[in-house]
């Protein structure tokens, strides 16, 4: 998890890191692209991370960088939110997800709806289906299986990747989290100021 908002709040610091509008439109381009290339990849963990960076409400208020995307890249970027979208229960995640599993090919699931599922079903349904607590709830066991098994599964398969020791070691540093939430939303605040004062509130 700890990882995850480190991933999140890397991409929010990077787009809101430069002054000049033109280059944090680069910058969010850039992570739209790499988001893309995380989806095809099936890497849908770090993918989600991405995605929760450029939605982050201090890049979304950001309306003169927002200005300086091409069209492509909003098109994409409107593409990755259905994709991402949570409606119907993470439909569109949840078929591609078992497009890889039916396919047997590599994917790393978003471990937090994963584990959000999980609990959903240990506390949203009986473990046994009767007063005697003799008849097990199997659908409620074989759920929860699916759901560990498809984990488990996937993390056997690895990526043909050879990981590049210099990458990985500039990536820890990029990912150690330099600002904490609330001084990015300052920083959000600095690049762009409020056009509206009267409407500042604390």
């Amino acid at each position: 998890i700890r990882h995850f908002n480190n991933v999140s709040f890397w991409v929010v610091g990077l787009t809101l890191n430069s002054k000049v509008a033109a280059d944090r439109g680069k910058v969010f381009a850039h992570f739209v692209d790499i988001a893309v290339c995380l989806k095809q990849l099936g890497n849908y963990n770090t993918l989600t991370a991405v995605f929760s960076g450029l939605t982050h409400s201090a890049v979304t208020r950001l309306k003169d960088t927002h200005a300086q995307l091409p069209h492509s890249v909003k098109q994409t970027f409107e593409e990755l939110k259905a994709f991402m979208s949570p409606s119907g229960n993470w439909k569109c995640y949840r078929e591609a997800l078992l497009t890889h599993l039916e396919n047997g090919t590599f994917c790393l699931p978003y471990m937090g709806l994963h584990l959000q599922d999980f609990v959903f079903l240990q506390d949203g349904n009986p473990t046994y289906l009767d007063k005697q607590r003799t008849i097990i709830n199997f659908t409620k066991m074989r759920r929860q299986a699916a759901i560990v098994l498809s984990v488990r599964r996937n993390q056997r398969k690895v990526l043909d990747v050879v990981p590049h020791d210099g990458m990985i070691s500039i990536i820890r540093v990029f990912l150690h989290p330099q600002l904490a939430e609330d001084d990015l939303y300052e920083l959000s605040l600095a690049r762009e100021p409020r056009k509206h004062h009267h409407h500042h509130h604390h």
